[in-house]
This record gives structure tokens, sequence and C-alpha cells, in this order.
């Protein structure tokens, strides 16, 4: 049994993953550790300087943390921001310079793959049809699911360190920023509306970031298995209606919305509720696993 170790080099969090392989279908997690360093925070066409240092500075004690679990394996990969940025490769250099850990950039395709193959981990039992969405700081996937088969998936370049960025000016958030937040998202995600308009589906999957916060918010209302939660919509609407509306500071109050999400959380709301709105979904279920656990599923099943 081996450990390996996944990293997930996303524009807002990097995360680390470390797991003992059991079976090529089973894993057991040994550690994890996630810190926002939000490369995307200058734009997403330039890593700015602070973001540059802090990503290396975490790199360098990923690596120190997969030299004490002794891992086999470390698969690196980066998403949206390090497609994007002009000085990507100096920092993917510098980082393989300063730790030995080679970083892999994939497509948004591949990334929306790799989010299905773990939410599937989290969520088997489900056959119906639905449609699962990532929130990212670069960008935010989307796969339609039915019966474990991935019938359509696209990344769309609107994720919320970049919604934020654009829209999100005042505090608390105007309604004509709201207004025009929206209107961006309705010509971005024709292509989503278009997909939904002909497969309907009333089951929307969440995986990461705001999802998670949304599922501490809702957890006496959710029905809980052991790596997912599903809550109806009509719980979610009026909580979303909620937070947009308040100030930074008082988003500060809520024990359920962490520090480091504060700022964009609002932005990422206004994202969801519209996809909710735009497919008419009646459920929602939280998944635990996402990008992370779908590397891990293909790293188990080559073993």
């Amino acid at each position: 049994m081996k450990n390996i170790g996944v990293i997930d080099l996303g524009s807002n969090t990097f995360h680390l993953l470390i797991a003992k392989i059991i079976s090529p279908q089973e894993f057991e997690e040994l550690y994890k550790e996630a810190h926002f360093v939000k490369l995307a925070s200058e734009g997403i066409e330039k890593i700015g300087d602070t973001p540059f240092k802090k990503g290396i500075e975490i790199m360098n004690l990923f690596a120190e943390k997969c030299k004490e679990f002794k891992v086999f394996q470390v698969k690196a990969i980066g998403t949206a921001a390090l497609r994007r940025a002009e000085n990507a490769q100096l920092f993917i250099q510098q980082v393989f310079d300063q730790t030995g850990i080679d970083v892999q950039i994939i497509s948004g395709e591949v990334e929306a793959k790799l989010i299905a193959e773990g939410v599937g981990l989290a969520i088997p039992f489900i056959e119906d049809p639905l449609l699962i969405m990532d929130v990212g700081g670069g960008s935010v996937e989307f796969i339609l699911r039915e019966k474990g088969h991935i019938l359509w998936a696209k990344s769309f370049p609107i994720g919320i360190a970049i919604l934020y960025r654009y829209f999100h000016k005042s505090e608390p958030i105007s309604q004509e920023e709201v207004e025009k937040l929206r209107s961006h998202l309705s010509s971005s995600l024709i292509d989503l509306g278009d997909v939904l308009k002909n497969h309907p589906v009333t089951h929307l999957v969440g995986a990461s970031g705001t999802f998670d916060v949304l599922e501490d918010f809702l957890s006496e209302v959710s029905v809980k298995n052991k790596f997912a939660s599903t809550v109806e919509v009509k719980h979610v609407m009026p909580l979303i209606e909620e937070i947009v509306h308040k100030s930074i500071h008082e988003r500060k109050q809520y024990k359920e919305i962490p520090d480091t999400r504060v700022e964009m959380i609002v932005a990422a709301l206004i994202l969801i509720e519209y996809v909710l709105i735009l497919g008419n979904f009646n459920k929602l279920t939280f998944s635990s696993y996402a990008m992370k656990e779908g590397i891990l599923r293909q790293m188990m099943a080559s073993e």
C-alpha cells in the first residue's frame, strides 16, 4: 500500500490531499491541508507579486509534508489561473526548481471530467440525471451526468475571483452591480442554458468552496450521507438572498463563513442563485469530493 499526494493549485486555494491506496477502488485519507493563495486576485492575466510568492511558499510547505508522509508519487494540477496567466510558466519552473514537483496544467474540459470522477466517488448511489457544478476562483465547471455517464462537460471563465474583481465594488453590493453581474452571467452561460433545455434535470450537485459554506448553513434541513448531503432548493434561495444584501462587516458575523471567503462569497452566491433559477432545480446536493478525489481515483486505477 502506497501513499500518494494530490495537489490542486486552484485560482484561489491550493489544496493538498495525501492518501494511502488500499485497492483500485478504495483509499484512506491520511492528511488534508488548504491555503488561500488567491493567484487570480490581481487579475487572471498575470499572477501578482504577492500571490506569486505566497504560492511558492505554500508549495514548499506541501513538499515538506509529502516527505513527512513518505509519499511515493505526487500529482500536482494547475487550473484556470495557471492556464491564463502570462507568467504561469515562470511560476511552474520556480515550483519545480525549489520542490522537484512538476505542475501539470490541464484544460477546463479535463478539469470538469476530473471533478465528475471525484463527485462520482461521493455519490455513487445517485443515478438520476444531474448537473454537477464546481465554483473555482478562475473558472466554473459544469458536468451533465446520467447513470454515471458524462453527457456534457464544459468549463466557463467566470470564476468568483473574476466576478468579484469586475462586479462587486460596493459594500453591500449595489442593485446595479447585481444586475450587471446577472447580465454577464446571462451572456456567458448561453451554452449551459441550451443544454438544460435539451436535457432538463432537477438535481444540482455542488462541489467545493461556496457550496461547503451553504452546507454548513443548511445542516439542520439536509439529508446526510457519508460524503454528501442534500437539501431542497426552497431552503437555499432565502439564505442566498439574505447574505447577498449584507455588508462585509455583517458577513463577518456569520460563523459559517470563513474569513477567506467573506469578500468573494456574494459574487459566488449570485452565480449559484442564477444557475438554480436557470435550471429550475428543486434539489441541491453538496459533495465532499471534487477534483482532488477525481485525480486520486485515476491514480488508484493506474496502480
